[in-house]
């Protein structure tokens, strides 16, 4: 029933407030209007009882049911007026005006400015006001539909104070609490009551929370000193502990997180928030691994909640020193990826083929809801936020145990639910499978070795660095090793997160030192390792010209999408120049033979350019090259494997240098180029743009 007390887990039942007796019916009536209406002798008592019951854990609900004017009272109860602006005023003529951080929160479909000029994290973003406000003339600034967040304004760690508008400034240090903000104090500690007791009907009293530390930065002060050092009459000790588990338990309630948004900005909030946040993490881990019925794919409370558990991690994890300060690399990410590995667990069965090891949980249930919802996105999310710092790329790569939970979990996605070819059934179109794991593979490893190729391609100084890109690549190395897997054929996988890996921790010790840099590792592996390495890579192309072919005709409408994605879009172009750049450097180090017979085994032309005729097999229908249209179909094959020659030899891969000064050769692989290709089928958006 709604206004009960929560249960389960270490809730409040070690915890009770004082006690109050409950407000009168005639109170109640009075409260249905703002305190300005009222006889002003009577208001004061009204007020106090009021606060008194609050406080002492009466329901809320009954009252908000009744229509209770909770904003004015609220308002009259901290300040002595029922008008917020008035409020505001005689906070900023009282206690002297501090400006603060901007912090305007916004949902979906906000127009939103980033400045790339002045900013330092990517995540930075401003408010319309502020933007136009601030010096930006001749920035290079992207205007785009936000899907929520808050205004940076103000703030240092998300960017430069130069571009600041005047109305806001950076924290000016804690607000000192003097016995005439003993009102605030009482009015804050009545909300944060309600908050832990009925979270889903103190929807009211958080509302003007919110409100109150969205005002101003003295209100602000208040509200994190309550938080932070707690009457224990009213409040538990770990408040803020108590705090965090009730929003991710209960999934987020109304408000919640835009408290904890707003208490942010204040820097002794976020280093005591910080360590609270990363040690009850696992209530985070335990909601999405549950996956409770409400959370189904593509339903509101799935999308809110991880809409809001993002809006707070990018204000958390934004900044350099003082998160590092707060709570150590190690910890942060043993803690993330340790849940993400508990996460994923849960969608998981294991393999049972021949040829791969049994008892692994490398096949993905694709109807899971954990992938259906995508709900293990606010894991990878947080760690992707995380690392967004460069200092913390840089401890990644140099923290052997963050690099091998992130390779076991990359292992894990290795060839992961590879596309069956179909030649006698109907394929279900709306089989989600690749869908799902392509999601999935793009979550957790596609955007971080992006992200980590952007940021080896800038200046680094220091050699430990090349040190820690060689252990990455021998950890993957290893894990590919022992997991044993082959490619299996009729089959299609475009998720080869350690293979790709490998090809883009070659690709930065090659830049920086030359062939020789990379000559040990490559050795290290031995031909037969290198050749097991190529398969996957080689295996793809040759699929790629079987699909052309009509050789996949029953799985078109899914192998359209899945090399749409591997080989034209532009935001994942990345894995086909992994895989071009690993093939090259197969031959640059074993010589073409490696390469070639592979390739002419994967496109399934070895037998017909032999003089062999019974193809059949390759050609799924039970015929022989007699048959024209079989003769067309093995010249298409043909013809695309001496493309691929082509594109080995000649092409020079994204990798090689930073992406925004250079555009990928294009090679005509299909009816229409990529680019071509790309123009047809994707979907209409509104994209970003840039004003000079």
């Amino acid at each position: 029933m709604a206004g009960q007390r929560p249960h389960g887990g270490d809730s409040e039942e070690d915890w009770k407030p004082a006690s109050s007796a409950p407000l009168p019916p005639a109170y109640i009536r009075n409260l249905q209007q703002p305190p300005s209406r009222l006889p002003r002798a009577a208001v004061p008592d009204i007020c106090t009882r009021l606060l008194a019951a609050l406080r002492g854990g009466q329901p809320v609900e009954p009252l908000t049911a009744l229509g209770v004017a909770w904003s004015a009272w609220l308002w009259y109860a901290a300040t002595g007026t029922d008008n917020s602006e008035e409020a505001a005023r005689a906070a900023d003529s009282r206690y002297g005006c501090r400006k603060g951080p901007c912090n305007r929160q916004w949902g979906s479909k906000s127009q939103v400015y980033r400045c790339l000029d002045c900013q330092k994290v990517p995540a930075m973003a401003m408010c319309p006001d502020c933007f136009h406000a601030g010096s930006h003339k001749n920035h290079n600034i992207k205007v785009y539909l936000g899907g929520g967040g808050s205004c940076d304004c103000g703030n240092p760690e998300m960017m430069q104070t130069a571009g600041f508008c005047p109305a806001h400034g950076p924290s000016e240090g804690p607000v000192a609490i003097v016995p005439a903000m003993q009102p605030m104090v009482d009015t804050v500690t009545a909300c944060l009551v309600q908050a832990l007791l009925f979270p889903t009907t103190s929807t009211p009293l958080l509302a003007w929370l919110v409100e109150a530390t969205s005002a101003r930065e003295v209100f602000r002060g208040v509200a994190c000193a309550v938080m932070l050092d707690p009457d224990t009459r009213y409040l538990p000790a770990d408040c803020l502990s108590r705090y965090l588990q009730m929003a991710v338990t209960g999934l987020y309630p109304p408000h919640t997180v835009e408290v904890l948004v707003n208490l942010l900005l204040e820097p002794q909030f976020k280093l005591r928030f910080y360590p609270i946040f990363i040690a009850g993490y696992h209530h985070v881990a335990r909601v999405v691994a549950e996956s409770p019925d409400r959370m189904v794919d593509g339903s509101p409370q799935s999308q809110e909640f991880v809409h809001k558990h993002a809006k707070l991690t990018s204000q958390l994890f934004a900044g350099g020193n003082l998160v590092n300060e707060a709570v150590s690399f190690e910890s942060v990410a043993t803690t993330l990826l340790g849940c993400l590995e508990v996460v994923l667990r849960q969608a998981c069965t294991p393999r049972t083929a021949e040829d791969q090891p049994i008892g692994e949980p490398l096949i993905f249930q694709a109807h899971h809801r954990i992938l259906s919802a995508r709900l293990y996105w606010v894991i990878t999310a947080d760690f992707r936020e995380y690392l967004f710092h460069d200092s913390r790329m840089g401890m990644f790569l140099q923290s052997a145990s963050a690099r091998r939970s992130w390779v076991k979990i990359l292992s894990w996605l290795e060839a992961c639910n590879p596309q069956v070819r179909l030649r006698d059934e109907h394929v279900l179109f709306d089989d989600p499978m690749w869908a799902n794991t392509a999601l999935l593979d793009l979550s957790v490893s596609r955007t971080i070795l992006t992200q980590l190729h952007e940021w080896l391609l800038q200046p680094r100084g220091s050699p430990d660095h090349a040190l820690a890109v060689g252990d990455l690549v021998r950890d993957c190395l290893a894990a590919w090793q022992d997991s044993g897997i082959r490619v299996v054929p009729d089959t299609f996988s475009a998720h080869h997160p350690l293979v790709h890996c490998i090809s883009l921790g070659l690709a930065h010790l090659r830049r920086v030192g030359g062939l020789a840099a990379i000559s040990g590792l490559v050795e290290a592996a031995g031909a037969e390792g290198f050749d097991q390495l190529l398969r996957g890579a080689v295996h793809v192309f040759a699929v790629k010209a079987q699909f052309r072919c009509n050789l996949w005709i029953r799985n078109g409408g899914d192998m359209h999408r899945q090399m749409f994605v591997y080989a034209c879009n532009p935001g994942c172009s990345i894995k086909i120049d992994l895989d071009i750049h690993l093939i090259q450097l197969a031959v640059t180090f074993f010589g073409p033979d490696v390469v070639v017979g592979q390739a002419v085994e994967a496109f399934g032309v070895d037998k017909w350019l032999e003089g062999g005729t019974d193809i059949g097999a390759e050609m799924g229908h039970g015929a022989t090259t007699s048959r024209p249209e079989n003769e067309n179909t093995l010249l298409g094959l043909t013809e695309d494997l001496l493309l691929f020659f082509i594109v080995v030899l000649t092409n020079r891969t994204w990798i090689d240098c930073n992406a925004d000064v250079y555009m990928r050769n294009e090679v005509c692989t299909w009816p229409t180029t990529d680019s071509q290709y790309g123009l047809q089928h994707l979907p209409d958006c509104a994209p970003d743009y840039a004003i000079s």
